[in-house]
């Protein structure tokens, strides 16, 4: 009896090994249940810096997990590919031009987010604060479209730069070492003005190549003294502006002048006027207004007017004319901020270092 039991006990055992050993297969070979694990990270670049947010959801635990991470980049036309803001974020030395506001944008200097331009393409008609990239206080406001002024009756304050309405604004390359955008901009119904900007900066001096024209669409009623582009400050903010002509190099003192000058000098293509020494020392930079090409004879000009110090690239000179529907004029030039300010050395300097540039975008070749 004894050994019935001893004997039922050893087969039962020797069932449940077998059946055990069976599971321990069965789960052996059975493929390992997977949770996927969603990590969403949104990453927002702001005036405020960069602004990551996380959210990790793990529905329990699992063999295997796999995590899926999304990134979203708000950027002004379009989002950021995940290596663009890496790159970025690991400290390459890039431009970025993003909506900061409700009406304006920035160019700012990656990684470090220096503010290097103020745009207001609406408000401003298409005007804009610009800095240096080694100091916080701007060096002028540019008018980078084509300005234009006359005597008649047919303009409220004769020059119409109130006027102007925004037609179209589109940014081409919103980061990269060449970042770039185009806007069009009306007067009525008399002309419209285009500009296309490029931005780039190398050896810490700031570069913006624009193309810029004006097409006449419809008879103007008065005489047309002046079709221009400008980049201007306070009064006396800068001490000297220097300009360099076919007839040589010409140098005049800002201070306590009032009127226009230098009007009746020439440029050659990459003849320049610039401003150089500051009046305040958190001014660290002076700019440099240089032709490229043009459809006319190109003029440098000092505005010492009541209000503000301007330096100017004319393309009517003395010239007061009635102009027609249809007419056509063409600028373009380069506005090139420097860290130097007690000198214009530089300025040859930085315009043969640009022309290589200029030419590749010139031809619409690839420089980044």
């Amino acid at each position: 009896m004894i050994r019935v039991v001893k004997s039922s006990i050893t087969i039962g055992l020797m069932i449940l090994i077998l059946v055990l050993a069976s599971v321990v297969g069965f789960l052996a070979n059975r493929p390992p249940e997977q949770i996927t694990v969603t990590k969403t990270e949104t990453t927002t670049l702001t005036l405020g810096g960069t602004t990551s947010t996380v959210i990790v959801t793990v529905p329990g635990s699992a063999s295997t997990v796999t995590i899926t991470k999304t990134i979203q980049v708000v950027s002004p036309s379009s989002a950021a590919t995940t290596e663009e803001v890496k790159t970025t974020m690991e400290g390459v030395r890039e431009l970025i031009l993003l909506k900061a506001g409700a009406t304006h944008y920035e160019l700012r200097l990656m990684p470090t987010e220096k503010k290097l331009l103020y745009l207001e393409p609406s408000e401003w008609q298409g005007n804009s604060d610009v800095y240096s990239v080694t100091g916080e206080r701007r060096i002028g406001h540019h008018w980078s479209q084509l300005l234009m002024l006359s005597y008649g009756r047919w303009l409220t304050d004769k020059v119409e730069s109130e006027g102007q309405h925004l037609i179209s604004f589109k940014i081409l390359k919103a980061r990269g070492e060449v970042v770039s955008y185009v806007g069009s901009w009306g007067f009525r119904d008399y002309f419209i003005t285009t500009a296309v900007h490029y931005f780039w900066v190398d050896d810490d001096i700031l570069y913006r190549y624009v193309k810029t024209n004006l097409t006449v669409l419809r008879d103007i009623p008065d005489p047309v003294g002046a079709i221009w582009v400008e980049l201007m400050n306070d009064p006396e903010y800068y001490r000297t502006a220097v300009t360099k002509t076919r007839e040589g190099i010409i140098l005049y003192d800002m201070r306590g002048v009032t009127g226009h000058a230098l009007k009746e000098y020439t440029l050659d293509p990459y003849g320049w006027i610039a401003l150089i020494d500051p009046a305040f020392d958190e001014v660290r930079g002076s700019p440099a207004l240089v032709l490229i090409r043009a459809t006319g004879e190109v003029h440098p000009t000092v505005c010492n007017c009541p209000n503000v110090d301007n330096i100017e690239l004319h393309l009517l000179g003395y010239e007061e004319r009635m102009l027609k529907k249809g007419e056509y004029f063409e600028l373009h030039y380069l506005l090139i901020v420097s860290p130097e300010t007690s000198s214009y050395e530089w300025i040859d300097k930085a315009i043969d270092k640009a022309k290589p540039i200029i030419t590749k975008l010139d031809n619409n070749t690839s420089v980044s």
